[in-house]
């Protein structure tokens, strides 16, 4: 079971966003959806795994990487 986290940005939990309480199972695929406010501020951000005990197995697997918002 995992779920996807971002570092550093305005972005809402709610519904489709940065929730880390949307988990997905082995061989289940779900779709996040993201709003970037206007005024957010650009740079290079963060994303990994937030997953059911297994996240530190999750990142060092590569299972993260960056999101530039310019």
């Amino acid at each position: 079971m995992t779920s996807l986290h971002l570092h550093g940005m305005l972005i809402s939990p709610n519904k489709k966003g940065d929730s880390a309480m949307r988990m997905c199972g082995p061989q289940e695929a779900i779709e996040y959806e993201f709003t970037i406010p206007e005024a957010h501020p650009s740079g290079t951000f963060f994303y990994h795994p937030h997953g059911d005990g297994s996240h530190s197995l999750q990142t060092a697997g590569l299972m993260a990487g960056m999101v530039i918002v310019n």
